[in-house]
């Protein structure tokens, strides 16, 4: 069948341009009278599916809390580092005034912090939590970690983790009560159905030639026409994207 209007990947556009392509499709339409058109039914369709479009919203980027987050995990992790240096500087020092309690705290630092550096997240927060669980349940070594002077650092880390648990765990409550996006399903479902309405006007056309129905098919086409110049741009910065990438990788193996 020749194609009146043009034709246009409705599942390309993208997906906030989407919204505004199908309603204001179902606007032209809805101007030139979709029954006077032949084409009631399908366009009902359309309608029908309309208010799935609701659901296609500008999508969350770095949540609030993210900053905070990722400011307490390097200030933790720099305490990891201060508590390890020290660590290495009273196991290089074996100060006698101080050899009972390093038989206690070394073992103790060298269990909890050795390799804390390069874990993640989660395995990072198990050992702490771990640590400070010890650390609460035996006197002896509560003295001795005083005594050499790591409780100040063991204070300050307590209280930075205890606010990046906070945090991740406030993060988590209010991302999970978010919307969840469905977009490509939506875009999939009402794309059908627009569709189905370029070839219903495409159908009616040839069926009914005492009709006009060229205002209709040349607005539709300015319309779709626009949002393809969008689509052809994207595509092309894309794809430079990707060439310049390629091309920096290239250099820099050179």
């Amino acid at each position: 069948m020749s194609k009146i209007i043009t034709p246009i990947s409705f599942t390309k556009v993208p997906k906030l341009e989407f919204r505004q392509l199908v309603n204001r499709t179902i606007e032209v339409v809805a101007k030139y009278d979709p029954a006077a058109l032949y084409v009631e039914g399908i366009y009902n369709l359309l309608l029908e599916a309309q208010p799935q479009l609701s659901k296609l919203q500008v999508v969350y980027r770095k949540h609030e809390l993210t900053p905070d987050i990722q400011n307490l995990r390097v200030k933790r992790k720099d305490l990891f580092a201060s508590i390890i240096n020290m660590e290495k500087s009273m196991s290089k020092a074996k100060l006698s005034s101080m050899q009972e309690e390093l038989l206690i705290v070394l073992p103790f630092v060298n269990k909890y912090f050795k390799n804390i550096l390069g874990d993640k997240t989660w395995k990072a927060n198990e050992r702490i939590e771990q640590m400070f669980a010890m650390l609460e349940s035996d006197s002896a070594l509560k003295a001795a970690v005083t005594k050499v002077g790591l409780n100040v650092y063991l204070e300050e880390l307590k209280t930075v983790d205890q606010k990046l648990q906070v945090s991740i765990n406030n993060r988590i409550s209010t991302s999970s009560k978010r919307p969840r996006m469905f977009t490509r399903t939506i875009k999939t479902t009402v794309s059908v159905a627009m569709t189905d309405l370029v070839n219903a006007i495409e159908l009616a056309y040839k069926e009914h030639p005492e009709v006009d129905y060229m205002p209709v098919v040349n607005e539709i086409n300015k319309l779709f026409k626009e949002f393809l110049v969008n689509i052809k741009s994207t595509a092309t910065r894309n794809k430079n994207s990707v060439k310049t990438a390629d091309e920096g990788q290239t250099t820099s193996a050179a």
